[in-house]
């Protein structure tokens, strides 16, 4: 599912972990948002310089953080970094 494609389906509201692939390349980035409808909305419209050549971008892992992910999501995404290099 292309980003661009997804505004409205996720709520805007809350912490969110998310990896992203490139199927012009096949990487991945993974990331944390408080927003994450309006972040992929960056993504989409290359308003992130680090994936802004690898567009469009799919999302293949949404998840609300719960628990201690809430607390500290930094040390979810780079875990998520790690194994999707």
């Amino acid at each position: 599912m292309d980003v661009a494609v997804l505004g409205g389906m996720l709520p805007g509201m809350g912490s969110y972990i998310y990896v992203l692939r490139s199927p012009k390349d096949g990487k991945t980035c993974a990331g944390c948002a408080g927003d994450l409808d309006r972040r992929l909305w960056d993504h989409a419209r290359g308003h992130v310089r680090s994936t802004r050549s690898r567009r469009p971008l799919v999302l293949v892992y949404p998840k609300s953080s719960l628990g201690e992910q809430a607390r500290r999501p930094e040390s979810v995404t780079s875990r998520l970094r790690k194994s999707a290099c």
